[in-house]
């Protein structure tokens, strides 16, 4: 037990309290955030600590993103900024711009003939391994005409998206009617 509550707190977001005092703990408890309180002290240190556990969370969250951004290519870092254009302007109604082969080689050259090809379904699947862009795919989703696809942006992937361009571009921000996951698309 001692060893399970000795990991617990190594992890910021875990707040253990005792009403027992410090010195009833066990001597490797005693030297970390243990919080003591009693009736009249509860209420505040409680909020106090939730307060410092989301700040720790926040900071945790932070780091992952600034992680993250820095292990990308500079093709997937492209192809996230050409994604994150093809939001700016979109209205609200309507079928969301999903990121294609073509649609990014009429944006950045880099991605134009068969190289290009290579380039973009290269950056694509690193996105995709960071949880960056996900896939929609419905069969039979237009009468007539087929299958429905396109590659989009996660909530991780708005949130890289809104970090690279933050300070260059401040309209690079997910719009609220961006979809993020399967059950967000929509459909026409």
């Amino acid at each position: 037990m001692v060893l399970e509550t000795g990991l617990a707190l190594a992890n910021k977001r875990v707040i253990v309290f005792t009403q027992d005092g410090l010195y009833r703990l066990h001597f490797d408890l005693r030297v970390t955030r243990v919080g003591e309180y009693n009736e009249e002290t509860l209420v505040p240190k409680l909020v106090d600590e939730l307060v410092k556990a989301a700040k720790s969370f926040e900071d945790e969250a932070d780091r992952y993103v600034v992680s993250v951004s820095m292990e990308l290519t500079s093709d997937a870092i492209m192809l996230l900024n050409i994604y994150g254009r093809l939001y700016k302007n979109w209205p609200v109604a309507g079928q969301q711009p999903a990121i294609f082969q073509s649609a990014a080689a009429t944006v950045e050259p880099i991605f134009k003939d068969e190289v290009g090809r290579v380039l973009f379904q290269q950056a694509a699947r690193e996105l995709h391994s960071h949880g960056l862009f996900w896939t929609y795919y419905k069969p039979n989703a237009v009468k007539g005409k087929g299958d429905a696809y396109g590659i989009h942006a996660t909530e991780l992937g708005w949130t890289v998206i809104e970090h690279l361009w933050k300070h260059h571009d401040p309209l690079m921000r997910k719009p609220r009617h961006a979809p993020t996951g399967p059950d967000k698309i929509v459909t026409p």
